[in-house]
């Protein structure tokens, strides 16, 4: 079962608010980015931060979460549409 799936299923069950929006690690959050047959690496993601290039993080202490609302936001800025041809 994903992180995400065990999430919503918590949510129905009323153990968490759905209106929280969760933390992920590097590694939930490489997958989530990726699906689970293509996951980003830690070490990208840990790149993306020194470069400033991937999605917005939060530091804990020594920690670094991410967002699930960042990754969704950082997702749709990749988004393309495809042309209309007329």
């Amino acid at each position: 079962m994903s992180i995400r799936d065990s999430f919503l299923q918590n949510a129905a069950a009323g153990l968490v608010s759905a209106s929280v929006d969760p933390l992920f690690s590097e590694g939930p959050a490489g997958h989530y980015l990726g699906g689970e047959a293509n996951p980003i690496k830690p070490r990208t993601l840990q790149r993306w931060r020194q470069e400033r290039v991937g999605p917005a993080w939060i530091r804990v202490g020594r920690l670094i979460r991410y967002r699930k609302s960042a990754l969704d936001a950082f997702l749709l800025a990749r988004e393309f549409q495809p042309m209309e041809v007329d």
